[in-house]
Formats: C-alpha cells, sequence, structure tokens
C-alpha cells in the first residue's frame, strides 16, 4: 500500500472513530484540523511534523496545486482574512469528499466542550461546504523514498 493511500485510511479511521475535535490537539484522545495532517503523516512515514506544522506552514510550505490538478489524500484550505491567509485545512477524498477536524475552535479545549460542540472528525460532500476556500496543496507524500 502507497503511503499516500495509508493516509487515506488513516484518516477514514478517525472519522470512523468520531475522533473529537480539541484546538491545538495532535492526538487520538483530541485533534484539530492541523493534527488530522500531521498526526497521519507520522503515522505512515515516521517523520513527526506534529511539532512544528500547522495550517500556515502547511500552505506556505508545501505545494500548490489548482482545484483540477487535485487528488485523494490533497489537502484543501480555509479561512483567514486575506488570501494568503489560512486558518483550517481538510482532507480531500474520492469523489470530492473532504474529511478532518471540525466544528470547535480555539475554546474547544475539553472533550467536554467538544461534545457540547458537535467538535470532531467529520465528512462533508464538498470542499465547497465553507464558502471560504483559499486553495489546494499537494500531500507531501511520498516521503522517505517509499
Amino acid at each position: 500500500m502507497s503511503q499516500r493511500a495509508a493516509f487515506i485510511r488513516f484518516v477514514l479511521e478517525l472519522l470512523k472513530a468520531e475522533t473529537p475535535y480539541r484546538w491545538g490537539g495532535k492526538s487520538l484522545t483530541g485533534i484539530d484540523c492541523s493534527g488530522v495532517v500531521t498526526l497521519g503523516l507520522y503515522v505512515v512515514t515516521g517523520e513527526d511534523f506534529r511539532a512544528m506544522w500547522n495550517t500556515d506552514r502547511m500552505w506556505g510550505n508545501w505545494e500548490r496545486i489548482t482545484g483540477a490538478q487535485t487528488r485523494p489524500g490533497d489537502l484543501v484550505f480555509y479561512g483567514g482574512n486575506a488570501p494568503d491567509d489560512v486558518s483550517h485545512v481538510m482532507v480531500l477524498l474520492d469523489g470530492g469528499l473532504v474529511v478532518g477536524a471540525s466544528g470547535g475552535d480555539s475554546t474547544t479545549t475539553t472533550l467536554e466542550r467538544a461534545r457540547q460542540q458537535g467538535a470532531r472528525v467529520k465528512r462533508y460532500a464538498s470542499p465547497l461546504y465553507r464558502p471560504d476556500i483559499r486553495g489546494y496543496r499537494r500531500l507531501p507524500l511520498p516521503l522517505g523514498g517509499s
């Protein structure tokens, strides 16, 4: 199985488990949007992006692609007040679906708060579930030459 396929499988397992959202979370006990990506990369490659990579860094450093160039496992970014300001990331899947940690914000720091807000790893039918799309980035896989 390719690293990209393993990454997608991991993201789908987070969805199936309804992993709760936690602001700044990078683990299975609570995860935020960038945590979904960085923990997934760690699980499938062994390279630990969790401490240093957030949505801003991914947006600024990973390969820019158009919507027409995307493939499953690539990333869609949202938010911010300016075109290069991002605040949210989701993983693209087949058929235009997106999956990621959603429904929380900087106040979602406990499991109880996540439950109250319905904040967890969720799936949406389209990247257009939010109107503030900033663009797409290629997931940097494979790593380590595999």
